[in-house]
C-alpha cells in the first residue's frame, strides 16, 4: 500500500500512444495529494502489463492507439483484474459500446480538476 501524508494513495497507469499527453497528465495528477502516478505505458501491449502491476487502482487508458483499442484493452484486463478501475480517454466522442462495461470515460480536453474528480470517483473516492 502506498502512502503520502498518511492516507493511501490512489495508484495511477497511464497507457497513452501520446507520451506528451501522458506525461503532461501524470504531472497534472502527481499534484492531487491523493494520487500516485504508478507508471506510463505508450502502447496496448506494454499497457496490459502495466497496469496489472502492484499498487494500480485506476487505469487511465487511451481509446485509439497504434497497437490496438484501449476499449479492447479494458476487457481483456477487466475480465481477470477487477481489482482496477478503468477510465477511458480520447480526444474524440465516448465510444457507444461502453456502457454496458460500467467503464468511466474522460475527454483529453478535461485536463483539469474534473479529470482528477473523474479518478478520485473511479477509485471510489468522493
Amino acid at each position: 500500500m502506498n502512502t503520502r501524508g498518511g492516507g493511501e494513495l490512489i495508484g495511477v497507469a497511464i497507457v497513452d500512444d501520446d507520451i506528451d499527453f501522458a506525461e503532461s497528465l501524470a504531472a497534472l495528477l502527481d499534484l492531487d495529494s491523493r494520487i500516485d502516478i504508478v507508471g506510463i505505458a505508450g502502447s496496448v501491449a506494454a499497457g496490459a502489463e502495466l497496469v496489472q502491476q502492484p499498487g494500480v487502482g485506476v487505469a487511465l487508458i487511451d481509446v485509439n492507439m497504434p497497437d490496438g483499442g484501449g476499449v479492447g484493452l479494458v476487457r481483456r484486463v477487466g475480465a481477470v483484474d477487477h481489482r482496477v478501475a478503468m477510465l477511458l480517454v480520447s480526444a474524440q466522442r465516448c465510444p457507444a459500446d461502453l456502457g454496458a462495461d460500467g467503464v468511466r470515460f474522460a475527454p483529453k480536453h478535461a485536463l483539469s480538476a474534473d479529470l482528477v474528480h473523474e479518478v478520485a470517483m473511479s477509485h471510489g473516492h468522493g
